[in-house]
């Protein structure tokens, strides 16, 4: 049987489809070889790779709503990075993840991230699992960028947003699955409370279904988890229980063809 390279690209709020995706590789017995996100595909995929199962990530994304996430401040806006301090999503993750490391992971997991100094795609494998993760989540003016060995991180969705090219380079010889949570750009104004936080995401959004279409795909296997009512800053406890019911539903359909793929 086949090796599965799963990649779980970022979306904010729709990426939570992913546990969707997820569950329904459980339920059927598959269990990615490594793992790959980007945003909040590394969010998820991070938190699996330490072994938590669909589960539990479900629990954890009730904690992972707009009320708990935002810590805004004038402060962060004036002086930092982001016009959110980041400090609620960092405890949460510590408190869920420890201070595992890459080595320490049950499954291999790659995060994504962009460095802004150099403007260089960052594949991080080393070091702290909770380091990554929030570097590669650092949505740019929106969360703190994350500084790294002289590096100064943020959103892999930069550059990278789905990368089955860099899984495919990792592990030439797995069959590579690609979920991509937002597909083509959608219309809607994201109905974030922070005027500016919707308009930072919307033309993050439009960047990012740019590029991955200019880049091509690489992926064995791609999957676009169509969401049209889920707002990328949703964050609320209806949109989450509905986008990993959209994830759960899209491989759902998908299933057989995977099984056919891994088993060839």
């Amino acid at each position: 049987m086949s090796k599965l390279a799963l990649v779980l690209g970022g979306g904010a709020c729709k990426g939570y489809a992913h546990i969707g995706v997820l569950r329904v590789l459980e339920d059927n017995g598959i269990i990615p070889d490594l793992i790959v996100g980007t945003s909040m595909g590394a969010i998820i995929g991070g938190a699996y790779a330490c072994g938590k199962d669909t589960g539990h990530l479900t629990n954890i994304s009730k904690r992972l709503t707009r009320n708990k996430l935002m810590d805004f401040n004038i402060f962060n806006t004036l002086l930092g990075t982001g016009i959110l301090g980041g400090k609620k999503l960092k405890k949460i993750l510590i408190n869920e993840l420890g201070d595992i490391n890459h080595n320490q992971t049950i499954i291999p997991f790659v995060a994504i991230a962009t460095d802004i100094y150099n403007g260089k795609l960052e594949i991080l494998k080393e070091g702290s699992i909770v380091d990554s993760v929030l570097a590669s989540s650092a949505i740019p003016g929106v969360f703190p960028a994350v500084r790294r060995n002289n590096k100064l991180l943020c959103d892999g969705g930069l550059l990278n947003n789905v990368p089955s090219d860099i899984a495919k380079n990792l592990k030439k010889d797995y069959v590579v699955l690609s979920i991509d949570v937002i597909g083509e750009y959608s219309k809607q104004v994201e109905n974030a409370k922070i005027k500016i936080m919707g308009l930072t995401i919307n033309a993050l959004t439009l960047m990012q279904t740019e590029i991955t279409r200019l880049k091509g795909d690489c992926s064995d296997m791609r999957i676009i988890v169509s969401q049209p009512d889920i707002g990328q800053m949703s964050f609320d406890e209806n949109s989450i229980n509905k986008s990993i019911k959209y994830g759960e539903i899209t491989m759902e359909k998908n299933i057989a063809k995977l099984k056919k793929m891994l088993q060839s």
